[in-house]
């Protein structure tokens, strides 16, 4: 692609703007080195990585791209047999729980319903190496120490240093303390010089303390003696630091070969991070600044919907809908100075550029561009001082080479086009030139003054016409596009608004020829015009747009009906349910409360009192059973009023079930009305025959006994179980008996929380949701549900 071009649309500020949203400085390079292409097939895998991580951020969050270094110059050094040094293992193992952290955080999201097939890829390629991670943290403490553990020989050698220190110190100690030696002594310490312990000795008592003198103060009062008692210690202390350089000498160059026996897996790991840390910072960057994905045009229609200048501020850019059809080869676009036209061609071109680099563009969806195989512009300035070139000359120069280099899949942006020399010799050239390119077959957009370009425009089929609206009233420009209708330079009305004189203007106006008076007014008319139909389109567009989303929040409220349907129905079931076994019990405790009344011998059957409180029982079973009929669902009182029974499928004496009262009774007689007429204890009463079945007390109560279960176990069944802390046989063993009553209980999602630890509770759990008949789905939390310390399982 141009330079001039690149640099001319300032491609480089908007792909620096992107750059910051990278964490690497190496991903921050890439970015900025980004180049567009007029390859059909990497521009689309481009936007389809891009789009699909955005989908991704969008659904969960952002990838976890960060603390991750490249270390491809310490992985060749490693398989060149360099050795390593502390820095370089830290650096190393921050790449490798970056990309063990990326792995996770894709696979623990996806499931089997989403489209995320790039991502999980990248997921699937990226290898685990944290064993080699967990290697070089047990062995590197920072970037100057090594742990005493990383071998039992350097743990030796530092507990054989440990101690020759503690030795010399307590003879030092001795020797400071003695009250024969402090006479000596500068000072009561010990210090050290030239890596030896050493006192401070006065100078005239050196004969006093034998020993080796190591060094002399600046004054020559203090001698610094190591004291001959600890001239051996001291040898063996320096013997063992030699001993514990080795040492770690020889560890590091056994992690040095472990970094070289993985160096592929390192380098594939860290390709990976650095191409999702380029990827993420345009996810990021798009989502911040609602850019949206353009579709290729196969017809070379340019149609950007409420696109905005990507370098100008999101609140403050005005949104225009900027197309070109495919009857059309050139836009020519007029109106006021300072009025949006070259803001107009720089978000064509920076549109073309972004697209075309695999990137999301700051236009809404529908957008579609073509691509071109070259893009020039011609905006501003560009003569050249050290030439000494006209305006004119300058943008002639630029303009012969663009002419001279495009083709048919070119597109050509020109900012005032021949302006700097004579009017009407420029507006011919300009012309011509605009002709030239239409018959290459290249796509134009050209701002202009010239009124023999705008009326040129008008004459030709395949050129468009389009204007930057200008507020007279304001006399500021509102930057919205006009498509369609050529601008007005609006001089007289703008003079007239400064305050010039209407003697002035009128005399002004008689200057113009007859057919710059009818153009003129015919421009002003189309563009009131215009402005009226755009006006009623963003007013249509906004109904449509409250419809549409009036219709998306009925679906949804629709879809939340149908997917909660069972579980609405079950709880009212379940409701129904527990009023009904509670009627039932009462009229069994009733029917009861009259088997148990004990009318004496000498007491007349319809002795008042007795018959009153009968009386009263049968009322309140009545109540009951009308309870019952008002909670049995629709469904069933159907199937009640449906039932055949007959006389002849029943006899007297027989025992029957009356399911509503769940009780038993004996026949004891029928009318002629489809009723019986039945006795359970002392209570004699009429039913309609549709309410007795024939008695299977087994069935009843294997029955009863299965739904008192499943409400009981639907009320107290937890959504969650916690099994941190058990071992691992018994874990699964509460968990499966756990999954059973879940099932049972008609419950959807439940949560298995196991703990990180060491894994051991983890692999076990999912080892047993593989295969279980219960299971649909598991995976591990997402942040807010405990992450990798619990699974998230959907049951069947």
């Amino acid at each position: 692609m141009n330079d001039k071009t690149l640099k001319a649309l300032e491609f480089d500020k908007i792909i620096s703007k992107i750059s910051e949203y990278a964490f690497s400085d190496e991903a921050k390079e890439e970015i900025t080195d980004l180049r567009p292409t007029d390859n059909v097939y990497l521009i689309k895998d481009k936007l389809n990585e891009l789009d699909e991580l955005i989908r991704f951020s969008s659904s969960y969050a952002d990838i976890p791209i960060y603390g991750y270094k490249i270390n491809k110059d310490i992985i060749s050094r490693a398989t060149k047999d360099g050795l390593l040094i502390n820095e370089d293992f830290i650096n190393i193992a921050k790449s490798i729980k970056c990309a063990v952290m990326v792995k996770k955080h894709i696979l623990s999201n996806i499931s089997d319903e989403d489209n995320f097939d790039i991502l999980l890829d990248y997921a699937d390629n990226i290898e685990d190496l944290s064993f080699l991670q967990k290697e070089i943290d047990r062995v590197i403490i920072d970037s100057e120490a090594i742990s005493d553990k990383a071998s039992s020989t350097l743990y030796d050698i530092r507990r054989n240093i440990k101690n020759t220190n503690n030795k010399i110190r307590e003879k030092l100690n001795s020797i400071i303390n003695s009250k024969t030696y402090q006479k000596y002594l500068s000072e009561n310490i010990v210090t050290i010089r030239y890596s030896r312990y050493v006192v401070p000795v006065k100078s005239e008592y050196r004969g006093e303390v034998k020993g080796i003198v190591h060094d002399t103060s600046q004054s020559g009062a203090t001698l610094f003696i190591e004291p001959e008692a600890i001239v051996n210690l001291n040898n063996k202390l320096k013997e063992l630091e030699v001993e514990e350089q080795k040492e770690i000498e020889v560890i590091l160059r056994i992690l040095s070969n472990k970094i070289k026996e993985n160096a592929s897996n390192l380098n594939v790991n860290e390709n990976i991070l650095l191409y999702l840390d380029v990827l993420n910072a345009k996810s990021r960057f798009s989502i911040k600044n609602d850019y949206h994905k353009p579709k290729i045009s196969s017809d070379e229609e340019i149609v950007l919907k409420s696109a905005r200048h990507p370098l100008i501020e999101m609140n403050k850019a005005v949104p225009s809908n900027i197309i070109l059809d495919k009857d059309h080869r050139a836009l020519i676009i007029t109106g006021p100075n300072t009025g949006g036209k070259t803001v107009t061609l720089k978000t064509v071109g920076l549109c073309s550029l972004l697209f075309q680099s695999g990137l999301f563009i700051p236009a809404n969806d529908g957008s579609r561009l073509p691509i071109y195989e070259k893009i020039f512009a011609d905006i501003g300035d560009n003569q050249s001082i050290a030439q000494s070139l006209s305006t004119f000359s300058g943008h002639m120069t630029n303009i012969v080479d663009i002419v001279n280099s495009a083709n048919d899949k070119t597109l050509v942006l020109l900012d005032e086009l021949c302006v700097g020399t004579d009017p009407t010799e420029g507006s011919s050239i300009a012309i011509s030139i605009i002709d030239n390119l239409k018959n290459i077959g290249a796509r134009i957009f050209s701002t202009t003054h010239y009124s023999e370009i705008k009326e040129y425009a008008i004459v030709k089929k395949n050129v468009m016409n389009a204007s930057v609206e200008f507020d007279v009233e304001t006399l500021s420009p509102t930057y919205r596009l006009i498509l369609g209708i050529p601008g007005k330079s609006n001089a007289f009305e703008i003079s007239k608004k400064l305050g010039l004189k209407d003697s002035i203007i009128r005399d002004a106006k008689k200057y113009l020829t007859e057919d710059n008076r009818e153009v003129e007014d015919l421009i002003k008319e189309l563009n009131e015009k215009a402005v009226k139909v755009e006006e009623e389109k963003t007013q249509i567009d906004r109904l449509l747009r409250e419809n549409k989303e009036l219709n998306e929040r009925l679906e949804s409220e629709k879809a939340y009906i149908e997917e909660n349907k069972s579980k609405i129905m079950m709880e009212a079931s379940l409701k129904a349910k527990d009023i009904i076994a509670a009627a039932k019990r009462d009229s069994k405790e009733l029917i009861n409360r009259l088997n148990k009344i004990n009318i004496p011998k000498n007491v007349n059957a319809n002795n008042t009192k007795f018959k009153e409180e009968a009386e009263n029982i049968k009322k309140q079973i009545k109540e009951k059973e009308e309870l019952l009929n008002s909670y049995i669902p629709s469904h069933e009182l159907k199937k009640e009023g449906n039932n055949k029974n007959r006389k002849e499928d029943f006899k007297v004496g027989e025992e029957v079930y009356i399911k509503s009262l769940d009780q038993y009774a004996s026949i004891l007689g029928f009318d002629n009305k489809s009723n019986v007429f039945i006795q359970a204890g002392i209570i004699k009463t009429k039913i309609p025959i549709s309410k007795i079945e024939h008695s299977n007390k087994e069935k009843e109560h294997i029955k009863k006994t299965a739904v008192k279960f499943s409400n009981t176990k639907a009320k107290t069944i937890d959504t969650s179980i916690d099994i941190r802390g058990m071992y691992s046989d018994d874990a699964i063993l509460k968990v499966e008996k756990y999954l059973d009553d879940a099932y049972l209980a008609n419950l959807k999602m439940v949560t298995i929380i196991h703990g990180k630890g060491t894994g051991v509770l983890k692999n076990a759990v999912q080892d047993l949701l593989k295969h279980h008949s219960y299971v649909k789905k598991y995976r591990f939390g997402s942040l807010n549900e405990g992450g990798d310390g619990a699974t998230i399982v959907t049951l069947k």
